[in-house]
């Protein structure tokens, strides 16, 4: 069937028809028909209900252009919105980036500060040299060796 010559039946033009015209698969077809983008219609068939399309729905050719028939002013029209769309998403994701950016400093410094305590931490519980060399301070704290006491000498001091 040739695409110039398709002509309605009675009862409208068949979805593979109308994806031909338009370009498209007969399932976009079908989807435009679920979303209500196309008028269409059952009508009786050989092998059940079938779709059919109404002609007025294809005589606005603006709404639906075919594939090959763009011009350079609507090609043109598309590439600068298109690229002034994708300007704006590049600014915006960069944003986001410096944003990420300052997050992943912060946490750095978090975790730096967090590594040197845990060092800490260690060197006193385990009398571990401290990183960097140095002699862990004697702070009295729970873990450094101390002269053991009787557990009946713990009330007096």
């Amino acid at each position: 069937m040739n695409r110039e010559n398709t002509t309605p039946h009675e009862d409208g033009f068949r979805v593979s028809e109308v994806a031909q015209r338009l370009g498209v698969t007969p399932r976009a077809v079908r989807a435009r028909i679920a979303r209500g983008t196309l008028k269409a219609y059952h009508v009786p068939g050989a092998n059940g209900p079938e779709w059919r399309v109404a002609p007025e729905c294809l005589e606005d050719t603006a709404a639906y252009p075919e594939r090959g028939k763009r011009t350079a002013a609507t090609d043109a029209r598309d590439d600068a919105s298109s690229n002034a769309a994708l300007r704006a998403q590049v600014e915006w994701l960069r944003s986001q980036v410096d944003v990420m950016q300052g997050h992943v400093k912060e946490l750095t410094a978090l975790l730096r500060s967090e590594q040197q305590r845990t060092a800490a931490i260690e060197a006193r519980v385990y009398g571990l040299p401290l990183p960097g060399g140095q002699a862990p301070a004697d702070t009295g704290q729970p873990g450094e060796q101390q002269p053991r006491r009787r557990w009946w000498q713990f009330g007096r001091r």
